[in-house]
């Protein structure tokens, strides 16, 4: 059994029972219930008095450090049926109680490591079940404990799928999209220029990841609040600091060039005195009587004899 080279470093502890005695199918990833750096992190776990370990430590900071071999059951879930199957993994919080939050740079670098243990160990798919019937693993299955904290045990179908993704692109030489590519001839268009990017259900990262966006992929932006972009396809909103404008022409508006005697509708909103246009007269088809400046009189033989702001019609 190999060890990940995606390590920063190594600390080990001489917390473990030595060799596993069940081949690596599992992976147990449990938070720290703090906001603590990597190295820091894997000095907790080296004094014997300890009597707990991992086999990696990613702290609050990005830094992964080794502290057990793979080779070798760490002492992390309360569970030597769990930790004789599973490569163990703590993580650092972004804050604290009682969301426990994990930044999206720390869910990335997991999402990485889980993808090196699955390929090393030839875990494919990785899957999430909610018991111990899946890949990934949670310590409150199997101890008196509430971790992984709530925000890290929502993203575990995330990350399954995220991994079995890019499991998937690995095996097949071929990238595989995570959302649809939208049309890219027209509208607010923006390049990804980040290596992955979240999509979330809403406007902050308390909300959840509907799936991930990669470096170089254009997309159609159709609203803006505040530092968040929509997507065009519905997958969600994106933070607009990690996308790249493409294009910057102003947008310009299709030529209305109604005339007096078309037969148009309106396509709903107000007279041009202010008033609320009924769903009754917008069901209707009008005939154009009159054009003045930017509005038209739809008032011919019997027809409603109001104005209407000519942009709000179109000729049927």
């Amino acid at each position: 059994m190999s060890n990940s080279k995606l390590i920063d470093g190594t600390l080990l502890s001489p917390n473990h029972s030595g060799r596993r005695k069940n081949k690596i199918t599992k992976i147990a990833i449990h938070h720290t219930a703090g906001v603590i750096g990597g190295w820091n992190l894997a000095k907790i776990f080296v004094p014997k008095s300890r009597q707990a370990s991992a086999n990696y430590n990613l702290g609050s900071d990005g830094v992964l450090i080794l502290g057990v071999d793979e080779a070798n059951r760490a002492w992390t879930t309360s569970s030597g049926w769990c930790d004789n199957r599973a490569v163990t993994i703590e993580v650092g919080n972004s804050t604290g109680g009682p969301k426990w939050l994990v930044s999206d740079k720390i869910i990335e670098k997991l999402i990485q490591l889980c993808v090196d243990i699955c390929w090393r160990n030839n875990i494919y798919p990785c899957t999430y079940t909610g018991d111990s019937a899946g890949t990934l693993q949670m310590h409150r299955w199997y101890g008196y404990t509430t971790c992984p904290g709530p925000y890290l045990a929502g993203k575990f179908s995330y990350i399954a799928n995220e991994v079995t993704r890019r499991l998937k692109a690995k095996k097949t030489g071929k990238k595989v999209d995570p959302v649809p590519k939208v049309n890219v001839t027209s509208g607010n268009l923006y390049k990804v220029n980040v290596d992955a990017l979240n999509v979330r259900a809403g406007i902050s990262t308390d909300h959840r990841i509907n799936t991930v966006v990669h470096k170089g992929e254009i997309y159609t932006i159709v609203e803006l609040k505040g530092s968040w972009g929509k997507l065009k396809s519905g997958a969600g909103w994106v933070y607009m600091n990690y996308m790249t404008p493409i294009n910057k022409k102003p947008y310009t508006p299709v030529k209305n060039d109604i005339k007096v005697g078309d037969r148009v509708k309106i396509l709903g909103g107000k007279y041009s005195t202010g008033q609320a246009i009924p769903q009754w007269v917008i069901r209707q088809v009008h005939t154009v009587s009159q054009i003045s400046g930017k509005k038209a009189l739809l008032g011919a033989k019997g027809g409603i004899n109001s104005w209407v702001p000519i942009d709000n019609i179109r000729r049927v």
